[in-house]
């Protein structure tokens, strides 16, 4: 009795379609991977935000009684640096970068960061493109960064939609520091505070710009609400 088998044409037709398959899934795959990992990330620091300022207003009482500055000079506040030195103190393991100017080496250079839609240095809703040269910086030692940021800036940092919406603190999250793709949406994201020291994303009510159209300043809320990055 004769032994079938695959002769080598059929082996190597068979291999390229595998190839073929390949590298039609793969990235696809590779990018539902790094996104779910994004998501992930970025659920861990609002948790480890939260429970920070959990044990602030514990010690400290809500933020409606903190002592904020009416304003801020290049230097930063007394009054607010204290703020930001609670989170410090908060989150283990932490550099810190207390007030951020434009010739700090805390800063990305504003070039460097994108919209969910590709546009680069996108305007936020903060009135700014210049949204790290505002926040008081932490580094925890995970990779990720957070900036602070109070209702009452510097020169050029005044953010009106905080004061009007009664917002303590505005916090800026970038869940692997300086590294790509530094892009609203996927790894920098906007949470806020509100004046019993509850932090929310930014936008619950409407996330229609969380998507590839829009600038993903409301994907904090939309990940949150998903738990994924399917977008």
């Amino acid at each position: 009795m004769r032994n079938k088998a695959f002769t080598l044409a059929e082996v190597l037709i068979t291999l390229g379609i595998i190839g073929v398959v390949a590298a039609l899934t793969l990235p696809s795959l590779i990018t539902n991977i790094r996104y779910k990992g994004y998501a992930e990330k970025f659920k861990k620091t609002y948790s480890v935000l939260q429970t920070a300022t959990n044990r602030i207003v514990f010690e400290e009482g809500p933020p409606g009684t903190w002592d904020f500055s009416a304003y801020e000079n290049t230097n930063g506040s007394p009054e607010d640096v204290r703020i930001f030195n609670w989170y410090a103190q908060q989150i283990k393991n932490v550099k810190t970068c207390p007030f951020v100017s434009s010739s700090s080496k805390c800063l990305f250079s504003n070039s460097e960061i994108y919209a969910l839609n590709g546009e680069q240095a996108p305007a936020t809703w903060t009135n700014t493109s210049m949204i790290y040269q505002c926040s008081y910086m932490l580094y925890p030692a995970d990779g990720s960064s957070i900036g602070i940021m109070f209702p009452h800036t510097r020169p050029g940092c005044y953010i009106w939609a905080m004061t009007q919406r009664n917002i303590a603190l505005f916090f800026l999250v970038d869940i692997n520091g300086k590294n790509k793709p530094n892009t609203l949406g996927r790894d920098i994201f906007f949470l806020i505070m509100d004046m019993d020291g509850k932090i929310t994303p930014y936008s619950m009510d409407d996330i229609s710009d969380c998507n590839k159209d829009g600038k993903g300043q409301s994907c904090a809320a939309r990940v949150l609400q998903e738990g994924k990055m399917d977008y």
